[in-house]
């Protein structure tokens, strides 16, 4: 049984992007929204904005759609 893979989590990581959303990137969204700035070097200023969270209605995760 050693050819098993360990886990160390139930959960898979996070996806790479959620990086993004640190204090100091918030604060450069901030600075761009307010000069009217589209882009920081190569990146769309629209995709550093957090996702919105879901209040009402259903979600997908997993592939498994879940009611909030």
């Amino acid at each position: 049984m050693a050819d098993n893979p360990q886990h160390a989590s139930t959960w898979p990581d996070p996806p790479r992007y959620f990086r993004r959303y640190t204090a100091e990137n918030l604060q450069v969204l901030a600075r761009a929204k307010r000069d009217g700035v589209p882009a920081i070097g190569d990146v769309d200023v629209a995709t550093m904005e957090p996702p919105e969270i879901v209040k009402e209605g259903s979600y997908l995760m997993f592939n498994q759609e879940w009611q909030v």
